[in-house]
This record gives structure tokens, sequence and C-alpha cells, in this order.
């Protein structure tokens, strides 16, 4: 995870877990402490397996808290139950959230939708 103005970017693990979300949160809101608007950009490339349910309550659950004003996650290769799964979370974050083709296309809704800033404010 790390932070490149105002855009947090995250990959997730090839086997993600209810650890790993807890990890994830945590060190996001580490990362976005004092700042006002922030975005963030989410691959699930490297995603090898069907994320349980469980894993998915947390995920869903702890994302909603998330501050980010859009939350772009991508994935070329993510199996088809995981694309199921993901659906799922970004319909639960209603409007916040966005299922992007890939990476260029999660930077380009983030700058569209943050006019292109790019600084801390």
């Amino acid at each position: 995870m790390w932070l490149e103005g105002n855009v947090l970017y995250y990959v997730d693990p090839p086997h993600p877990c209810l650890e790993s979300v807890e990890v994830m949160m945590r060190r996001s809101r580490e990362l976005t402490r004092g700042l006002r608007r922030w975005f963030m950009v989410i691959d699930l490339g490297q995603v090898e397996r069907r994320v349980s349910p469980r894993t998915l309550a947390a995920i869903i659950k702890h994302a909603a808290t998330l501050e980010a004003e859009l939350i772009a996650v991508h994935s070329v290769q993510a199996p088809r139950l995981l694309a199921a799964a993901v659906r799922m979370v970004v319909r639960a974050l209603s409007g916040r959230a966005a299922l992007c083709a890939d990476e260029a296309e999660a930077r380009r809704a983030v700058q569209l939708l943050s006019g292109g800033a790019r600084g801390t404010d």
C-alpha cells in the first residue's frame, strides 16, 4: 500500500482473509491522516481464490467506513467468482465505488472525480 498525492494504492494479497482486511484498514487510516479529500485504487489482480463470505462481509463493513471519495477497484485476471463478489462490494458502497476494467481506467475515474488534483488539500 502506498500514497501518491491524494490517491491511495492497494494491491490485494493472493489469499485475502480477515487479518489482511484489518491490516489494510489500519494502514489506510495511517497514510490518509490529515487529507481532506482522498481516493483509493485497489488492484485485485493477484487474488487467486474465491473470497469467503465472512471475509467479504468484513470487506464491505470496513470499506463502508473508509472516507475515500471514490474507491476504484480493478482486476484484469480475477476469477469469475471473485468478480461477482467485487460487484457486491461495489453495489454496497453505492456511488462511492467503481468497478474498472484495468488500472488505467481506475486512474482515469479517480482523475475525473478529483479534477486531476494530486495535492493534499
